[in-house]
C-alpha cells in the first residue's frame, strides 16, 4: 500500500510541476508582450530576431519557469510527497 501511494504522489507531483512549467511559460509570454509591446522571440531559428532580445527571453523565460518549478518542488517535499 505505501508503495502505491509513493507512486500515486510521485505522479501528482510530476503533473504539478508540467503544469507550473506550462502557466509560468504563460505568464512571462503575457509579461513580456506588455512590456515589451511584442510577441517574444519563441522561434530559435528566425535570423530577423535581435540576439540580445532572443538572449533576454531566454534568461526570462528560463529563470520564471525554473523558480517555479523550485517553489513548488520545495512546497511538495515539505509536505511530505516524493520528490520529482
Amino acid at each position: 500500500m505505501a508503495r502505491k501511494q509513493k507512486l500515486i504522489g510521485g505522479v501528482a507531483a510530476t503533473l504539478l510541476l508540467m503544469a507550473t512549467s506550462a502557466v509560468a511559460r504563460r505568464g512571462t509570454e503575457k509579461s513580456w508582450k506588455m512590456i515589451a509591446g511584442t510577441n517574444p522571440p519563441t522561434d530559435d531559428s528566425n535570423r530577423e530576431v535581435d540576439l540580445k532580445e532572443a538572449a533576454s527571453w531566454a534568461l526570462v523565460s528560463g529563470a520564471a519557469v525554473g523558480l517555479a518549478r523550485l517553489l513548488v518542488r520545495r512546497g511538495v517535499i515539505f509536505r511530505g510527497v516524493p520528490r520529482v
